[in-house]
C-alpha cells in the first residue's frame, strides 16, 4: 500500500506544479499546460477530476477489482476558497463505541510549505549578497530552490546540518550553501510559536486541563520537525509523544476505516463507532429579531 500512497502523492505533486502556472481567462482562473508542443487550458475542477480518476485507477490496479464508492478526505477547515494542508489540533475522548471531539483549533494559513518558504527567502537573500542578483522574480529558480529547501527540511529532522546544491540556479551560476538545524529553527521561530498558541487555544476550548491528556499523537509530515516535537512534549510536561503511527498514512488509514464502515464490510479490527464532532469554524447564530 505504501507504493500506492507514493503514486497518489506523485499525482498530487503534479497538480501542485500545474497550479503554479495559472493564467486568467474570462475572469476564471485557468491552468496552462504545454503538452506535445500544444498549449491547453484547464479549469481547476478538470485537474481535480483528472487526479481523482488517476487515483481510482491506481486503487483498482492495487485491489484487482472495480472501485465504486470512495471516501475523500479534506482539511478540517476546508471550504471553497481554501486548498492544501493546514495546521490542525484536535482533542478527543474515547469511550466504548464512541469518539467525542471536544475541541478543534487550527490555522488555515500555516502549513508545512511555510517552513520551506522561510528557507527560500533566506537563500534568495544569500544569493543576492553573493552575486548581486535578485532571483525573486525568476519562477523556475524559485521552484528549484523550493524543492531543495523542502529536501533540506526533511534531512534536518535527522541531521543537525545539511547542504543546498543547485546547478545553474540563475545565469549559469551554481549555488552552494549550508544550513543548520539551529538556523532553521531561528528562521521559523514565529511559525513554531504559532503552533503552540493553537495547541494552547485548543486546550482552553475543550475545557480540559493539559494534565488530563493521556496521549499526544502527531500526524502529518511537519511533525517530524525536531523543534515541533520538543515544544509539544515540553508543553505537556515532558510527556512522551506517540510516534507509533505512520504520520503520512494516518489520515488515509482513517479514511479506509470509515469506508469500511460505510460499505458494511467490516473487518474484525473495525467496529461500529459513533463519532461526535464539533464544527471547526463558527457559523454564527440568530437571535430574536433577526440579529
Amino acid at each position: 500500500m505504501k507504493n500506492t500512497a507514493r503514486e497518489i502523492q506523485t499525482s498530487y505533486n503534479l497538480v501542485t506544479f500545474l497550479c503554479n502556472t495559472v493564467a486568467p481567462l474570462n475572469d476564471k482562473p485557468m491552468i496552462v499546460v504545454n503538452y506535445n508542443d500544444e498549449e491547453k487550458h484547464f479549469a481547476a475542477e478538470e485537474i481535480s477530476s483528472m487526479v481523482l480518476t488517476k487515483m481510482g485507477e491506481i486503487a483498482e490496479a492495487y485491489l484487482g477489482s472495480t472501485v465504486k464508492d470512495v471516501v475523500i478526505i479534506v482539511p478540517t477547515y476546508f471550504n471553497v476558497s481554501q486548498r492544501g494542508g493546514t495546521l490542525d489540533v484536535s482533542i478527543l475522548t474515547f469511550e466504548i463505541g464512541a469518539i467525542n471531539v471536544k475541541a478543534i483549533a487550527g490555522d488555515t494559513h500555516l502549513r508545512g510549505q511555510d517552513f520551506d518558504n522561510t528557507m527560500v527567502n533566506h537563500f534568495v537573500k544569500e544569493f543576492s549578497r553573493k552575486y548581486k542578483i535578485d532571483i525573486s522574480g525568476d519562477p523556475r529558480a524559485l521552484r528549484r530552490l523550493n524543492s531543495a529547501c523542502e529536501k533540506a527540511k526533511r534531512i534536518l529532522s535527522s541531521n543537525t546540518t545539511t547542504t543546498i546544491e543547485i546547478e545553474s540556479l540563475n545565469q549559469g551560476i551554481d549555488f552552494y550553501s549550508s544550513i543548520s538545524r539551529a538556523k532553521f529553527e531561528e528562521l521559523n521561530k514565529n511559525h513554531f510559536d504559532k503552533c503552540m498558541e493553537i495547541v494552547e487555544k485548543c486546550i482552553i476550548d475543550s475545557g480540559m486541563d493539559k494534565s488530563s491528556i493521556h496521549d499526544v499523537v502527531l500526524v502529518g509530515g511537519s511533525t517530524r520537525i525536531v523543534k515541533v516535537q520538543q515544544m509539544v512534549s515540553d508543553f505537556f510536561g515532558g510527556k512522551l509523544l506517540c510516534k507509533s503511527i505512520n504520520v503520512d498514512e494516518a489520515v488515509a488509514y482513517g479514511a479506509a476505516v470509515h469506508a469500511s464502515i460505510l460499505s458494511g464490510e467490516r473487518s474484525e479490527k473495525v467496529q461500529d463507532l459513533l463519532l461526535s464532532e464539533v464544527i471547526p469554524l463558527s457559523l454564527g447564530l440568530e437571535t430574536r429579531g433577526g440579529l
